[in-house]
């Protein structure tokens, strides 16, 4: 199944959300239900925004399989 990774740039509030809205673009092509959609791509813009405010820089890698979507979010500088 696809992966999904997209850097993140600390302090970079114009493109805060790309991440996520990419991770919800793989989603929905795949077919994955609405409310899957819904809860994943929250709980990902949630990570990520805290990467933009807290953090110089990150990253978000999505694994997608057909019965799971694992994401981690890492982040370089002090975070929260």
């Amino acid at each position: 199944m696809p992966d999904c990774s997209h850097e993140i740039e600390g302090g970079d509030f114009d493109r805060a959300g790309e991440a996520s809205g990419r991770l919800k673009d793989a989603l929905k092509r795949l077919g994955a239900a609405p409310e899957a959609v819904r809860r994943a791509v929250i709980a990902a813009y949630e990570a990520e925004t805290n990467v933009v405010i807290h953090a110089r820089r990150g990253a978000l890698h999505a694994v997608i399989t057909p019965d799971r979507v694992d994401v981690d979010v890492v982040d370089e500088g002090p975070g929260i």
